[in-house]
C-alpha cells in the first residue's frame, strides 16, 4: 500500500502564482481613462499600478500580473496627458 507524500509545511507557498488583482484593476482603469473621465480613471490606475506593481515584485512566487500593472500605468499616464494637452488647446 503506498502512502501519501507528506503536505508542505504551512509556511511555504506551493502552487503556481496568482495574477494580482489590483494589476488587473490597473488595467482596466488605464482602459476606461482612454474613454472616459481621464484625470479619475488614470490617476486611479496609477495608483493602483504602483501598489500592484511594488506587490508583485515583494512576493514574486506567490503572485503575477507585472506587465498588467506596468500597461495601468502607462495608460493611466498616456490618459491624463492627453486630457491636459486637449484642455490646454482648448484655452
Amino acid at each position: 500500500m503506498a502512502s501519501l507524500p507528506p503536505p508542505p509545511p504551512s509556511g511555504e507557498f506551493s502552487g503556481a502564482p496568482r495574477t494580482d488583482v489590483r494589476a488587473v484593476a490597473a488595467l482596466l482603469c488605464g482602459v476606461a481613462g482612454l474613454l472616459i473621465f481621464p484625470l479619475i480613471f488614470g490617476a486611479v490606475a496609477l495608483i493602483l499600478g504602483r501598489r500592484s506593481r511594488r506587490e508583485i515584485m515583494a512576493q514574486p512566487v506567490v503572485l503575477k500580473g507585472l506587465g498588467l500593472a506596468t500597461t495601468g500605468i502607462v495608460l493611466g499616464s498616456l490618459s491624463m496627458a492627453l486630457f491636459l494637452v486637449i484642455l490646454v488647446a482648448n484655452m
